[in-house]
């Protein structure tokens, strides 16, 4: 035990990734509550945990309830939807707890920087996978480089959270830890990053004509990369990026998901917009002939219709594309099951994905994260500096996903609960005075590190 015996720390939030973080508090001796608006699922969670562990109702829009459970507690980990994140840090406020999310920091709770200082408490964000682990290799490869009198001229950072190559069974190489529809809103943000000096900006059907073959040290992943998010920011918040003509984040996938997406967002599938022909029964066929204008609902008469909307660069992305539609489903005489949220062609291809895209029993996710640094030293010899992490998930125990996300959670807890995060006010790990004692402790205590090679290219 650490002499952490006399600490509460509140879990707001019991999805995939809370478990580690209970898992590590408990053997620490720090009592944890799991607070969730279903209870049954904190149970569940707690009981995994073991004897350390409680379980409450939570709702935190339910303010009285939520302040009430936060006040008995020091600390909470908010693992709720990233809009509630500004409610729960606002009775950590009038209760002056601390606080830690794996979220970027979002404009709401950024509005709230004034009162968490004056309370005096420690808000920690952005302390999980990516964001979180990204940030702490990269502040140490960049503040190596300058230090050594260098300088990075281009930084590349891509992460995928991805079906291990042998669950990649579907149409999209790919498989939901959480809802698609997050998976697919993405596709429709401008994405922002900085390409030979210059600002871009892409979206929907630019940012994935923008997809490129990803490499890696590994021959054997056939991937793709594309920008995602706005990276334009992180020529300040990593200072040594200031004068960098190439920054760019970005997310990994399987070859050939970016074309079957551009084709579903030129056929009208990311259409948010109710349609009243989803409000009654209908089969995928004919909510695709109406969607994309077919004068049919057969097979023949879709695919037409899609060739004539959506150009192919070749007939084998044709062949490819029209067989990913296929399998995923949008030709088939069955009814479409009536989306929950809204009759609209995007929440009715949530639901068809969500469906098909379940990790099955035994199958393993994966998470690779590659930051790439190209590098002129102090002398003017140029080089190329990667550092990767990989890992698999274990069927019988932590998805990678849970262990990146919550571990990482886990060990800033543990800092503020021990003073070694003592400054108040909002906090992520982008500085390498924090940064560094958290990395060191992953990697001693945990084993999650990045592995660091350089290659001299002149």
């Amino acid at each position: 035990m650490s002499g952490l015996s006399t600490k509460k720390v509140l879990i707001a939030g019991a999805g995939l990734v809370s478990q580690p973080v209970g898992d590590i508090l408990a053997k620490e001796g720090v009592s944890v509550t799991y607070g969730c608006r279903n209870i049954a699922t904190a149970q569940k969670t707690a009981k995994a945990v073991g004897s350390k562990a409680n379980a409450i109702a939570l709702d935190v829009n339910n303010i009285q309830q939520l302040e009430e459970a936060v006040s008995q507690h020091d600390l909470v980990v908010s693992l709720v939807p990233p809009p509630d994140h500004a409610t729960v840090i606002k009775a950590a406020i009038k209760h002056k707890k601390n606080v830690l999310t794996t979220s970027y920091v979002a404009p709401e709770v950024e509005a709230l920087k004034e009162e968490i200082e004056k309370a005096g408490i420690i808000v920690v964000n952005e302390l999980g996978l990516d964001p979180g682990l990204d940030h702490l290799w990269a502040v140490k490869t960049l503040q190596e480089v300058e230090d050594a009198g260098g300088k990075c001229t281009i930084f590349e950072s891509y992460c995928g959270g991805l079906p291990a190559p042998e669950a990649s069974d579907n149409a999209l190489g790919y498989k939901f830890s959480w809802s698609p529809a997050g998976v697919l809103r993405a596709l429709n943000r401008v994405a922002k990053y900085v390409e030979n000096g210059k600002d871009v900006e892409k979206s929907g059907v630019s940012l994935m004509e923008s997809a490129k073959p990803f490499i890696s040290p590994f021959k054997g992943f056939a991937l793709e990369c594309y920008a995602n998010g706005d990276s334009l920011p992180y020529r300040h918040r990593y200072p040594a990026l200031k004068d960098a003509t190439g920054i760019v984040r970005g997310t990994l996938r399987y070859t050939g998901f970016a074309d079957i997406c551009k084709a579903l967002i030129n056929i009208g599938y990311l259409d948010m917009t109710e349609k009243d022909f989803l409000k009654s029964q209908i089969t995928w066929a004919e909510a695709t002939a109406k969607i994309i204008g077919a004068n049919s609902s057969s097979q023949d008469a879709l695919i037409s219709a899609i060739t004539a909307k959506h150009s192919f660069k070749d007939d084998r992305e044709k062949e490819d594309v029209l067989r990913g539609l296929q399998r995923i489903g949008i030709f088939e005489k069955k009814n479409i099951t009536p989306p929950k949220e809204a009759p609209s062609p995007f929440y009715a291809l949530c639901g068809l994905l969500e469906a098909q895209g379940q990790y099955e029993s035994g199958q393993r996710d994966m998470i690779l994260l590659q930051h790439t640094f190209h590098i002129t030293k102090k002398d003017g010899k140029k080089s190329i500096v990667n550092a990767l992490l990989l890992e698999y998930g274990n069927p019988d125990g932590y998805s990678s996903m849970a262990k990146l996300v919550g571990v990482p959670a886990a060990v800033g807890v543990l800092h503020i609960l021990e003073g070694k995060i003592t400054t108040p006010g909002l906090v992520s790990p982008v500085e390498e005075k924090i940064a560094k004692p958290l990395r060191e402790r992953l990697q001693s205590q945990f084993g999650i590190k990045c592995v660091e090679s350089e290659i001299e290219v002149s």
